[in-house]
């Protein structure tokens, strides 16, 4: 067992006994190692990322408390935790989303006013070919790819659903979605 380690199973032991600040000082010895967890998830933001660490060291703490003993790596177990939190506010920031979030958005990273136009135009077509798809394949793409929805977790619930039908449906929308944006872009040219 390496030092660092060592050190955590002793902080572990002290917080799982309740001595005085070994709460604090289990937080501080995890908390570098959750944050730059986070940090890779979600990207450079600080204050999401935080968050993200703040709400898994609650949940790392209370599963200690009611566990009341740890035989596992608590390091590995608050990554896991951290991990976690910050997959279910990716799904959560893309469920938000939705289609609608197509339109009216410019990629700031386009490098001149033109690319911005064309980009623009690029996410209008799509936009307007996903409203002429058909209900069913909007609400399947809608599930799959904006609520972030499995394709068995979509057969599941669709009456006679079976998972290989439920792919070959999602690639005749895909299909379908792009004959009809190219469609439209051909109509701009």
């Amino acid at each position: 067992m390496q030092d660092g380690q060592r050190r955590t199973t002793d902080l572990l032991e002290a917080f799982l006994l309740e001595l005085p600040g070994a709460k604090e000082h289990l937080a501080a010895a995890l908390y570098p190692i959750m944050l730059g967890t986070a940090m890779g998830i979600l990207g450079e933001t600080f204050e999401e990322s935080e968050d993200a660490v703040q709400d898994a060291l609650i949940s790392v703490f209370a599963y200690l408390r009611k566990r009341g003993e740890f035989g596992g790596n608590v390091e590995a177990f608050a990554v896991t935790v951290t991990r976690n939190r910050c997959l279910d506010l990716l799904r959560r920031r893309r469920r938000n989303a939705g289609p609608g979030a197509l339109q009216g958005r410019v990629d700031e990273s386009s490098p001149d006013p033109l690319s911005k136009v064309i980009d623009e135009q690029q996410r209008r077509n799509l936009a307007r070919a996903f409203d002429r798809l058909d209900p069913d394949c909007q609400n399947l793409l809608i599930q799959n790819y904006f609520q972030g929805k499995t394709i068995k977790w979509i057969s599941r619930r669709t009456p006679g659903g079976k998972l290989q039908f439920t792919y070959y449906r999602r690639r005749r929308c895909l299909e379908k979605l792009g004959r009809l944006l190219n469609l439209l872009e051909s109509d701009v040219e």
